[in-house]
């Protein structure tokens, strides 16, 4: 059974499942939640991006908020609610916007300008693009010098973060920042170093791999373990012509770019 957002859980050792950009890709969430179902896996944390290029938006909200599932606001929830966000997005990604708001309700347009920028659990920080609490920036975007800037400007020794939708590992231990493509297997985290992972992506990874992706973040172990989930990708993307998003994001699922 899967524990609610409240303080009485704090220091408690958990298995937290972190997942980011859902993006409105309903088959590819359910696989990922069935997988989590048998990881025993205590909390959900999402990183945002629910919506946005997939065809169910309404329906991934629904289940996030039916699941419990602790969320927090992305770029694309925020294209959403402000209209004036939209110019700093490429044609396509404004497209997708003004579709899927055809399809949600007026309940989860509430529920989405309800939701946080940030969330922080125990010593973790989770946000969707760059800690401490961008959700525009791109950490494949920075450099190393940038990546040892944004670790000084915060002071949580592990941080979440999605938007990238790929899987990357950032260390650091005060001087140097270390940056290594996490591996298959779990990582056994260093007491003495700081991190930033970044979770892949659960309804469009970007990395040729086009299996659904996300994180599970053992705090008693101490170990990060990546999760790489097989789905229905034509059953998808069926639905992303029929409802009528761009055939380009149907496209890309397949490449897992």
């Amino acid at each position: 059974m899967l524990l609610q957002n409240n303080d009485r859980f704090k220091g408690m050792p958990m298995r937290i499942a972190v997942i980011s950009d859902i993006h409105g890709n309903l088959e590819a969430f359910r696989q990922v939640l069935t997988d989590i179902d048998q990881s025993k896996i205590d909390r959900i944390v999402s990183l945002g991006d629910s919506i946005g290029y997939g065809p169910e938006p309404e329906e991934v909200l629904n289940l996030v908020q039916s699941r419990n599932i602790d969320n927090i606001l992305g770029n694309h929830e925020r294209s959403i609610l402000d209209e004036t966000y939209r110019q700093y997005f490429m044609r396509g990604a404004v497209d997708s916007t003004k579709q899927t708001m055809k399809f949600l309700t007026a309940s989860s347009l509430l529920y989405l300008r309800s939701l946080p920028k940030t969330k922080t659990i125990d010593d973790a920080l989770f946000v969707h693009g760059c800690p401490p609490e961008s959700h525009t920036i791109y950490l494949n975007h920075l450099t190393i010098s940038e990546i040892a800037d944004t670790f000084q400007s915060y002071t949580n020794r592990i941080a979440f973060s999605g938007h990238t939708h790929k899987f990357m590992l950032f260390s650091y231990n005060g001087k140097k920042v270390d940056f290594r493509p996490p591996k298959n297997e779990p990582k056994i985290l260093d007491h003495n170093l700081r991190y930033i992972f970044n979770v892949g992506s659960v309804g469009q990874p970007r990395d040729n791999d086009s299996r659904a992706g996300y994180v599970i973040w053992d705090t008693d172990v101490n170990t990060l373990e990546i999760r790489r989930i097989p789905y229905n990708i034509r059953a998808t993307t069926e639905k992303i012509i029929k409802r009528g998003f761009r055939k380009n994001d149907a496209d890309r699922l397949f490449a897992g770019k």
